[in-house]
């Protein structure tokens, strides 16, 4: 089966220990790193110091203990993909298999064991948030001794096949083995199945299935946090396809990659760019003749074709021989041209037209049918009435001599006259006003 094919749920371990599903808590100020086994359901605690090295630390104890695990399941966090744990995990043979962003239903043991666990937590750590207190590891002996309410089998069954001395009060015979093993498995099988068609029909009872991806496709992703969890605000490109519906996705903008479960992608096609100028092929120097012109395509608009352009005819050697134009003297006759006009011919040039005079024409030229009508040499009175203009009685021509200033360039006066003038508006003024100051 291809891995862009697969769909289901996680393969199920076949004996303790095979798979580990491992995630972070953080509570009263302090990180906890658990790591539980996805088999018999048996968790480990220890405080989350030293980062990715205390992770080591306590892995490795654990395998000493319960033996090397098959499969490490994570939420993807620095610590856990950090190149020291790699590096570790790949010394011991484990796989690495990480769960998509943001669906915690991909490492769905981690999630629920967090949650048991952190109660204990909360009611049995030390005041300063450390395990090392007898309160809590008594709590740890009760859950890991609690059988499951699917299975009826409880951690420590699973794993060393009868209870564990917690403490409690218990009748004689409580803590031996017995004869179960074979029977537990199919007992276990049976509970497995049951809660697994219980637990599909309420996680498809709303859902459908989602064709697959392949490298290459143009996706939306969801944005899953933030202020608008489910919109869909970026885009990227698939470029790798991974077990249980996962596909790594190329960003768009910034490059990153992120791994995303099928749910959280929808596949689009983008909308294809339209060539650029600059990119268009340069057009070829051909030349335009007649038998080209026929033979390249013509452009077709609503399923019609555009009828052939209309070619005219070449060009022959009697138009080099063709008078030129002459002026048209007064009287409407010619006179011939005064010099030769050169015309270059369609085959070469430097070749002239020689001196050739038309006829002349005569005084009255007959009007052709249809042709425009010539204007005739004086001008028409127009038949709109004049405005009779009156003439100014304050300009006097005789006080004034107006009829003597013809031009701007005859009317001169001197200093003197413009004394004079001046003299005499101001005599008129005070006759005006009644004699003035006596």
């Amino acid at each position: 089966m291809t891995t862009n094919q697969y769909s289901g749920n996680t393969p199920e371990p076949e004996f303790p220990f095979q798979y580990l599903a491992a995630d972070y808590l953080h509570h009263g100020g302090k990180d906890y790193c658990l790591i539980v086994d996805r088999y018999s359901h048996w968790p480990t605690v220890f405080v989350g110091e030293q980062g990715a090295k205390g992770f080591i630390q306590n892995l490795r104890t654990l395998f000493s203990t319960f033996g090397i695990c098959q499969e490490l399941a994570t939420d993807g966090a620095s610590l856990f993909t950090g190149g020291v744990t790699q590096a570790f995990l790949k010394a011991w043979d484990v796989r690495h298999r990480l769960s998509s962003v943001a669906n915690p239903h991909s490492n769905c043991r981690a999630e629920l064991a967090v949650k048991q666990v952190k109660r204990i937590i909360t009611e049995n750590c030390g005041p300063s948030g450390s395990l090392d207190v007898d309160s809590f590891h008594r709590s740890m002996l009760s859950y890991r001794n609690t059988p499951d309410p699917y299975t009826k089998v409880s951690p420590t069954m699973a794993v060393f096949g009868r209870q564990v001395r917690d403490g409690l009060p218990v009748l004689p015979g409580h803590y031996n083995p017995h004869n179960t093993w074979r029977e537990l498995l199919d007992h276990r099988e049976h509970a497995m199945a049951r809660r697994h068609i219980a637990g599909r029909e309420q996680w498809e009872a709303h859902t459908k299935s989602l064709a697959p991806l392949i490298t290459g496709d143009n996706v939306f992703l969801q944005n899953l946090v933030g202020n608008h969890p489910r919109r869909w605000e970026r885009t990227g490109k698939v470029v790798e396809c991974k077990e249980f519906d996962q596909y790594l996705v190329k960003v768009d903008g910034t490059g990153r990659s992120t791994l995303r479960n099928r749910k959280h992608l929808r596949k689009f096609q983008p909308i294809p760019k339209s060539p650029r100028m600059d990119t268009l092929p340069a057009p070829t120097n051909v030349p335009a003749t007649p038998e080209a012109i026929q033979s390249y395509p013509s452009p077709t608009r609503n399923n019609h074709t555009d009828p052939a352009p209309m070619i005219p005819p070449p060009l022959t050697s009697h138009v080099n021989t063709l008078p030129p134009l002459a002026p048209v003297l007064s009287g409407g006759h010619t006179r011939p041209c005064d010099a030769p006009l050169p015309l270059a011919p369609h085959g070469g040039a430097h070749d002239t037209m020689e001196q050739v005079s038309l006829p002349t024409l005569p005084d009255s030229v007959p009007t052709m049918p249809g042709s425009l009508p010539t204007m005739p040499d004086t001008p028409v009175q127009s038949d709109r009435p004049r405005r009779n203009r009156v003439p100014n009685v304050r300009l006097n021509p005789e006080e004034w001599e107006l009829g003597q200033v013809d031009t701007v360039n005859q009317f001169m006066p001197t200093m003197d006259w413009c004394l004079e003038m001046i003299k005499w508006i101001a005599k008129q003024e005070v006759d005006t006003r009644g004699g003035g100051d006596k």
